[in-house]
């Protein structure tokens, strides 16, 4: 079998890709560069996650994984976008060792902070911007948080950025890059910010901040105080690995929320937000 195996270890686990394009295992080496990787000739060994074919037609992309068949695309971004998407969640899934929740996190000097939220409340946006203004990127989606809930470990997944975002993030200065990745006939390239590696956290955090957003537009941006109690059920609702942590969902949030700052924060301008959140460690 033609081709080379990808194998990316995060959270305590592994996943591999499979594929027979040279181009897509140096996409994804990019893409995942601050992961433990390792690359290997393809044998017929059955690969422990996805296998990418290539079919019959121009440019025409199957996603495996499992033996069952994920996506058939002729979009080569479409496909490396929705490849990245699911080694992340799968993973997301196996992770063993730690807690995770739905957030981005970011650092300014040692107070950590984490912004729960569904996809589309804008966590990689404001966590892109800021970066940009100097805070340590953690994760724009999955904060990796140890066992006892106190401090957040970098899980450095590049941002996926989306519609209007790389313009609401001008000028970018130096501590992101934008990646694109597709042909130059390709209307809708896949895009990343991806953070330099000075702008990584080399170290974990004490979480001293969750915010919850709001996105609104016509607003600035403002941060309200919540009850500690709101922060605990914010928290559960948006941990990802519950199934993994019997019994401990709730002691585990309970403790976090002893030692946070909680808020709600209702902004449109990403600028003004980023202010906002730099001045809360010296209220």
């Amino acid at each position: 079998m033609a081709g080379s195996v990808l194998r990316i270890q995060a959270l305590g686990t592994t996943t591999e890709v499979r594929a027979d394009s040279e181009r897509l295992i140096a996409d994804l080496q990019g893409l995942f560069r601050y992961f433990d990787l390792d690359e290997r000739p393809a044998d017929e060994t059955a690969t422990n996650g996805f296998y990418v074919q290539i079919g019959d037609g121009p440019e025409c992309f199957r996603l495996v994984r499992h033996e069952q068949r994920i996506l058939q695309t002729h979009s080569y971004p479409h496909l490396l976008a929705h490849l990245e998407f699911e080694i992340h969640a799968e993973l997301t899934r196996r992770a063993e060792g730690c807690f995770l929740i739905h957030a981005g996190a970011v650092a300014l000097g040692e107070y950590g902070f984490l912004f729960p939220g569904d996809r589309g409340k804008g966590k990689t946006t404001l966590v892109a911007c800021l970066v940009k203004n100097g805070f340590e990127f953690f994760s724009d989606d999955t904060a990796v948080l140890d066992l006892h809930g106190g401090r957040i470990f970098p899980h450095p997944r590049p941002l996926n950025i989306k519609g209007k975002t790389q313009e609401l993030l001008q000028p970018l200065g130096t501590r992101l890059r934008i990646a694109s990745y597709g042909n130059a006939s390709e209307p809708y390239p896949a895009r990343y910010a991806m953070p330099c590696p000075d702008s990584i956290a080399k170290r974990p955090r004490p979480v001293r901040f969750v915010i919850f957003l709001q996105r609104r537009p016509g607003v600035g941006a403002r941060l309200e105080p919540l009850p500690r109690s709101e922060a605990v059920l914010g928290l559960m609702h948006h941990a990802l690995n519950l199934p993994r942590l019997p019994k401990k969902e709730f002691a585990l949030a309970a403790r976090m929320a002893r030692h946070l700052d909680p808020y709600r924060m209702v902004y449109g301008d990403l600028e003004r937000a980023s202010e906002e959140i730099h001045g809360l460690p010296f209220r």
